[in-house]
């Protein structure tokens, strides 16, 4: 966790309803998992870049939903 908290990310504790329908529509849309539709969305939300190595994503960003960073 200690290695968590020093890299420049932000905790976010709380979901907002905006948040949680476009998770709900990501996960829908795209057949992902529920956490990664709540991440997705999330980071959609701050105009963050999503960082993943995760294939399950390739679909949605194709679309131009939302920005990505591949991890190899």
């Amino acid at each position: 966790m200690n290695s968590i908290l020093n890299e420049p990310i932000s905790i976010i504790e709380s979901i907002s309803y905006q948040v949680m329908y476009e998770a709900g529509r990501f996960k829908t849309s795209y057949s992902m998992s529920l956490a990664d539709a709540i991440a997705v969305a999330t980071a959609k939300s701050l105009a963050a870049t999503f960082v993943t190595k995760d294939d399950e994503m390739r679909p949605a960003e194709k679309a131009g939903e939302f920005s990505v960073l591949w991890l190899k």
